[in-house]
């Protein structure tokens, strides 16, 4: 039996989890293969998949969303009324923060930390800087480093993770140069590691052997010294 959950996904994203455990249970299959045409109030229509679909409706009911506007094919939303999401007729996203740097993957906590509180903050001018970002997820904190002139090791053992960063750093040419990224763990020792995670995308590893399964090269000593 299969079964195309359309008019529940669309309305209620959130029951998807609930299906598929029920699909277990019942052994049928949920099959979902179509973005959506998502039509905004102006008009604009955008195509967008399940996750960003259910991550717009999430912020803006909540309040992170605090102003939509329709340019062009396409559509602009402020997020913390700073942070402008650019959302094209594909479904495409980009994110712009207030001093210019795009990201096309985020980490929403990671961006009020550090472009609406200051949380993050070292200096107007860094130049000269060495910064090492620990565990860079994404990379939007090492851009948030280069883009005020320091010049940034960033090290995220997760391959996903790693992959989304280069991503990130590539939209950002005139100062994505002044980041190193670097595939590895940080450990007590040069060598390999095995590492555990909640998901392919993800800023959270885990102490208990559950989850992914990755084995890692470990620095200390190389990334210091050299």
């Amino acid at each position: 039996m299969w079964v195309r959950p359309y008019l529940v996904l669309t309305y209620y994203p959130s029951l998807l989890p609930l299906l598929s455990l029920l699909g277990r249970l019942l052994r049928f299959r949920v099959v979902v293969k179509m973005d959506w045409d998502v039509v905004f109030r102006c008009g604009v229509k955008a195509r967008l998949n399940p996750s960003a679909y259910s991550w717009l409706v999430y912020a803006y009911r909540i309040g992170l969303i605090t102003r939509v506007d329709c340019v062009g094919g396409g559509v602009v939303a402020y997020l913390y009324g700073v942070v402008r999401v650019f959302i094209d007729g594909d479904g495409d996203i980009l994110f712009i923060m207030p001093d210019g740097v795009k990201l096309k993957y985020i980490d929403q906590f990671t961006i009020a930390e550090t472009w609406l509180y200051d949380i993050h903050f070292l200096g107007f001018d860094l130049s000269g800087w060495l910064v090492f970002d620990i565990g860079a997820y994404v990379g939007d904190m090492a851009l948030y480093y280069a883009k005020r002139g320091a010049a940034v090791v960033a090290v995220e053992p997760v391959p996903a993770n790693f992959e989304a960063m280069l991503k990130n750093i590539e939209l950002n040419a005139e100062k994505g140069h002044k980041v190193l990224p670097v595939n590895a763990a940080v450990a007590d020792a040069d060598g390999f590691v095995e590492i555990y995670y909640s998901g392919p995308l993800t800023n959270h590893l885990r102490s208990l052997k559950r989850g992914y399964l990755a084995k890692m090269r470990s620095i200390l000593k190389n990334i210091i010294e050299n």
